[in-house]
């Protein structure tokens, strides 16, 4: 059930006791008795017992990693030193260093790329800005694959298109604007001029002079109030209007012009034509 008896004798070693060449251990050939004296003595009891040990302890009044096992009536011993002298890592020290700088290679490759990656999309969208802030149109920003970046852009898209809207708010008022401040002033010339060259009647001249003012300064009002079309709020109050009363005020105060051009302008009503509705922006309308 175990190894033999271990027989006295000389010592039989195979090579010096300690590490070989390399650091590696030498192996050694001991009898057991020789065995007891050197192994510690649970190591020695499990090598009688199960042919074979493997574990560290000291040897020869040194710490050591070793490894036995019995062969016939004889023991092959294997042993080290269990720490590590600079000598044995001198041989991985030059590997250790060369692995350390190309991981510190390529981590900055891999950084260089990645910071590129995320700077271009945020390049594209400051250019677009200064396009934008110089009144110019940037267009539309291309999608990108990254959540944070995506937000961005999109962003930046929704806002150029509410600054466009915007503008082109301000542009068709300033136009209609333009173009209602030309009629009423049309209106007061030709009956200005009627009244100079005693064809219109003083009152009714002066009766259409104090309308065509009263809405010279309701347009006035709205050029005043042109920051409220940014949030598309215009001014308009309702009431009960008759249409046809309208239409023959548009009709009275293009009269002069009409007049001058040699056009005659009638208005056919059948009637009253009741609405709700902003008699002035109505009349803008007609």
């Amino acid at each position: 059930g175990g190894p033999p008896p271990a027989p006295d004798g000389p010592l039989i070693r195979l090579a010096p006791r300690g590490p070989g060449p390399g650091g590696r251990p030498r192996p050694q050939l001991l009898t057991f008795a020789q065995a007891r004296e050197t192994l510690p003595s649970a190591a020695y009891d499990e090598l009688r017992e199960n042919g074979r040990v493997d574990g560290r302890g000291d040897i020869g009044g040194e710490r050591q990693i070793f490894s036995a096992r019995s062969v016939r009536d004889l023991v092959v011993l294997a042993a080290r030193p269990a720490a590590i002298s600079s000598d044995d890592f001198s041989g991985y020290l030059g590997g250790l260093l060369l692995a350390g700088a190309l991981a510190a290679l390529l981590a900055g490759m891999a950084a260089a790329l990645l910071a590129r990656r995320l700077s271009a999309p945020i390049a594209r969208v400051g250019d677009a800005a200064r396009e934008l802030a110089a009144g110019r149109d940037p267009g539309r920003l291309p999608p990108e694959r990254t959540l944070e970046l995506a937000a961005l852009t999109d962003s930046f898209n929704e806002m150029s298109e509410q600054l466009a809207r915007s503008r082109e708010a301000e542009r068709a008022v300033l136009l209609s604007v333009s173009h209602e401040l030309r009629t009423p002033l049309t209106a007061i010339r030709g009956y200005a001029e009627g009244l100079e060259d005693g064809t219109v009647e003083p009152a009714v001249a002066a009766e259409v002079v104090g309308r065509e003012a009263d809405r010279l300064a309701r347009l006035v009002g709205d050029l005043l109030a042109l920051a409220k079309l940014e949030q598309g709020v215009l001014d308009v109050r309702t009431e009960d209007v008759d249409l046809a009363a309208i239409a023959t005020e548009a009709e009275r105060r293009l009269r002069p012009q009409a007049t001058s051009e040699g056009v005659s302008v009638k208005v056919a009503a059948n009637g009253a034509a009741p609405a709700h509705a902003d008699p002035d922006r109505t009349l803008q309308v007609v």
